[in-house]
């Protein structure tokens, strides 16, 4: 969705575009860099790229971004993050309902920035860079970058993902309402790849994979003549 409305910064004006959940958009931006937003998320951008780079990101993202000359950096803004490029492949995931946000590269180098970290944080590829957003820290890790990237060809991979993990990544995937019922969690990890699948296959190979069952709500006609969402619970197999 495109709205055209005035910036200060920007008399050309700006675009903002929403993926809904259960889908993902390719985009191409005015500078000619290219990516994918994930379910859920937001993308705002100058309609007119000026003397800087600049996109508000709110959600998850994949940017492939054009080289320019050295002095024009692309700038990934973030509530509480913002990643700095010059031209390179990486993801950014900082969802407004999670208390962390993930930065993974692919190729190029980034330089992360925030007013709570006492010096810029510089990432190489293959690296990713967890920052909670609770205690102002950042943790840098080494990992296989395209796992993190995978979303944008349709495959829902979980890496040892805990319980809760697992329940926001499968309600943004299929736009539904997950939740856990008298599970325990502390020692939970999934370890699954998904393409294409249905959300009824999903939860029979979790089902026949984990310890955990689960349990369909279907929709409700609510009065406004809207339907609820589906609604899933995941508990203990007894």
């Amino acid at each position: 969705v495109n709205n055209r409305k005035q910036n200060p910064a920007n008399t050309e004006g700006w675009a903002e575009m929403t993926a809904p959940l259960g889908s993902r958009i390719k985009f191409s931006l005015p500078d000619g860099s290219q990516g994918w937003l994930n379910r859920g998320s937001t993308l705002k951008y100058p309609l007119y790229f000026a003397s800087s780079r600049e996109v508000q990101l709110s959600g998850q993202a994949f940017f492939n971004v054009k080289h320019l000359d050295n002095s024009n950096k692309f700038v990934v803004k973030t509530k509480y993050l913002d990643v700095e490029v010059k031209g390179t492949s990486f993801d950014v995931a900082a969802y407004n309902d999670e208390d962390q946000i993930d930065v993974t590269l692919e190729q190029g180098s980034v330089l992360l920035k925030s007013t709570n970290l006492s010096t810029p944080i510089e990432m190489k590829p293959n690296e990713q860079v967890n920052y909670n957003i609770k205690t102002q820290t950042a943790t840098k890790l080494r990992v296989t970058a395209n796992y993190f990237s995978a979303w944008k060809e349709g495959k829902l991979m979980l890496r040892n993902a805990s319980l809760e993990e697992l329940a926001r990544q499968l309600s943004r995937w299929y736009n539904v309402e997950v939740t856990i019922d008298n599970v325990q969690t502390s020692d939970f990890q999934y370890r699954a790849t998904f393409k294409d699948e249905n959300l009824g296959e999903v939860l029979r190979l979790l089902k026949i994979s984990s310890q955990l069952n689960y349990k369909i709500t279907e929709r409700v006609k609510q009065a406004d003549g809207s339907f609820s969402k589906q609604k899933i619970v995941l508990s203990n197999k007894n």
